[in-house]
């Protein structure tokens, strides 16, 4: 099959898919991501919008104003609700996504695409963060965000597949299961119980010496995203706290949550580049990637009988 045959069929795919969704992530292991994009730009009966991320879009300000910019030299009318609103107060999420969401509403009658490439190259702080996490909700219905970069992007994804917002595409094929790379057997050294009233097995032993709730938790928060800030943990688990009081009270967590699973013989929780994460070195089954496996199965299924057993698994 040559190359040419080979993005058609992807470009298919991805239109079969992203009907629906809302966010969609060219995931980082897909081969012919570049491919893709060069396809779908070159086809001028899509309206994509495109936007490469740089080093400096770290923030809502410098975003900001490098989208609306780009953008605005397609339809120069772009962005007059968000430079009305301004940058001056970035904390104000809410005036500046509806003004995004007018903004947008008047981008173009058709369906439309906001293609963020290269999404990898910026080290997003937490306002930007919340910002994008929250846009898919103020664009309108014949909008999508698509992603690309390569590496999962801290989005709390098990929460948007399951609610049927997004999708994560390794070429033609829809990811449907282990989406963050670290699901294993039910036999995995640390298995997680989310569904119900929370447990945590080692061994097939309940854990039981948490020292309280909060480490528990914290290890429930790790999981539902790929990677997380310190200041998204403190936020949302002290936001009452000032920051060194947050901060300190966060390591203390972390320690009772290390002691809590020391019989693993490595640290749950680890620090890499600025971000925390599950270990990757860690054998983990945790019950709610099943349940958003199941769900999409049923999406999936051809036949009532099939989408009913699904929806029973989960």
């Amino acid at each position: 099959m040559g190359l040419a045959q080979i993005v058609e069929g992807i470009t298919q795919a991805f239109d079969r898919h992203s009907k629906d969704a809302r966010i969609v992530l060219l995931h980082s292991s897909s081969r012919y991501r570049s491919v893709l994009l060069s396809h779908l730009l070159s086809d001028e009966r899509r309206n994509i919008f495109y936007y490469a991320m740089g080093s400096e879009d770290t923030d809502i300000r410098s975003f900001l104003s490098g989208f609306i910019h780009e953008v605005a030299e397609k339809v120069p009318s772009f962005g007059a609700s968000v430079n009305h609103v301004g940058f001056e107060d970035s904390a104000n999420i809410e005036a500046l996504l509806e003004a995004l969401q007018e903004d947008l509403e008047l981008l173009t009658d058709e369906p439309f695409m906001i293609f963020l490439d290269e999404f990898d190259r910026a080290d997003i702080g937490d306002d930007l963060q919340r910002l994008l996490e929250r846009l898919p909700d103020y664009m309108p219905k014949r909008c999508k965000l698509v992603l690309n970069g390569r590496n999962l992007p801290r989005f709390p994804w098990l929460a948007l597949i399951a609610r049927g917002k997004a999708i994560m595409l390794r070429d033609a094929e829809l990811i449907s299961n282990n989406f963050y790379g670290m699901q294993t057997h039910e036999n995995a050294a640390l298995r997680v119980r989310a569904l119900g009233p929370g447990m945590v097995m080692t061994d097939a032993n309940e854990v039981g010496g948490w020292e309280g709730h909060l480490p528990r938790l914290l290890l429930f928060f790790a999981l539902e995203r790929p990677f997380v800030t310190r200041s998204e943990i403190c936020q949302a688990f002290w936001p009452n706290l000032n920051s060194d009081q947050a901060v300190n009270v966060f390591h203390v967590t972390k320690r009772r949550l290390h002691k809590a699973l020391e019989d693993l013989g490595m640290d749950v929780l680890v620090h890499e580049s600025g971000y925390y994460r599950v270990n990757p070195n860690l054998s983990v089954n945790y019950d709610m990637i099943d349940f958003v496996a199941c769900l999409m199965q049923g999406r999936l299924a051809e036949t009532q009988q099939d989408r009913l057993k699904a929806y029973q698994r989960a």
